[in-house]
């Protein structure tokens, strides 16, 4: 196993390495330069040179590309031309807002859909089958900013039962979490349907109610633990797609989190800060991911052994 994960942090070098090339590159692409963004419009042309320079905007592609990671590999993120703030910093503040949404979200989308699934392949072409399938086809249908706005106009303007923006209690995260999740639960509510059904067909299962085994025991000690493998694999890609999706869900909601961070500094180019915001979060989704193939041992003994 440890060899395994070392292996695997090795393969997140060339991973990270690429996505952070892309983004570097997009960014250095796009029209506008620090100096103006720092001294405003009314400085000199001598002065905004002058700044540029200073900062290393005028350096050679390449060598501005390596210097970022060559400090970022030092955990120096840079600092942000907007704000002259620490880079690491900035993200530290808003990363807890974006944890917690992402969590709950990832919380919601296990305990809704994985027993959805299982009761629909268990009644499979019954009444609750097809109103499951069919609300899950509903969720997967709606963007994610679609379904927030919805909800901000159900639940907070017209039945005014919950705030629409801000993060500043629980309460702040109940329409976010719930819009953020949708899309996920119908996916992984279908995919945990249609892995179960498979399994239901399997030998061993109709071997165990050869034996006289209990239709909740086949189920439970059976049928849901060779499920969960695939299921499991759909949810650590989801949680990395929640981690960045919560960009649009930040927004929509005004929350401060790493989103938003990422859409204010795309404005303003803000170059260091977009570079750390996405290699942060690229980071964090090469560690679910890991952890996801962990998971896979503890799941099922057969993968740990080999």
């Amino acid at each position: 196993m440890i060899k395994y994960i070392i292996k695997r942090l090795i393969m997140m070098i060339p991973v990270m390495l690429g996505i952070t090339l892309l983004v570097f590159t997009i960014m250095s692409l796009s029209p506008g330069d620090p100096g103006t963004l720092i001294l405003g419009p009314m400085a000199t042309q001598e002065e905004i040179d002058a700044k540029n320079q200073e900062l290393g905007f005028y350096d050679p592609f390449f060598v501005k590309y390596f210097d970022f990671v060559i400090n970022a590999v030092q955990g120096d993120l840079g600092t942000s031309w907007y704000n002259n703030q620490p880079v690491t910093r900035e993200i530290m503040n808003r990363f807890p807002v974006t944890f917690k949404l992402t969590i709950y979200s990832i919380l919601l989308t296990v305990i809704v859909s994985i027993p959805l699934g299982t009761i629909a392949a268990l009644k499979q072409y019954s009444i609750i089958d097809n109103v499951s399938m069919l609300l899950a086809l509903f969720l997967a249908s709606m963007p994610v900013f679609w379904l927030g706005l919805m909800l901000i106009i159900i639940f907070a303007l017209n039945l005014d039962i919950l705030p629409a923006t801000g993060n500043e209690n629980w309460k702040n995260f109940i329409l976010p979490t719930i819009a953020l999740a949708g899309s996920v639960i119908a996916v992984i509510s279908r995919m945990t349907r249609v892995t179960m059904i498979e399994v239901l067909h399997m030998d061993y299962i109709r071997t165990a109610r050869a034996k006289g085994a209990t239709e909740g025991r086949v189920v439970r000690k059976h049928a849901i633990q060779n499920t969960l493998i695939p299921v499991v694999t759909v949810l650590g890609v989801n949680l990395g797609i929640m981690l960045g999706g919560t960009v649009l869900i930040e927004q929509v909601f005004g929350m401060a989190g790493i989103g938003t961070l990422m859409i204010n500094a795309i404005r303003t180019k803000d170059i260091p800060l977009v570079m750390g915001s996405v290699t942060f979060l690229a980071l964090c989704f090469s560690i679910i991911n890991l952890l996801v193939d962990i998971s896979y041992g503890f799941i099922d003994p057969r993968i740990k052994t080999e």
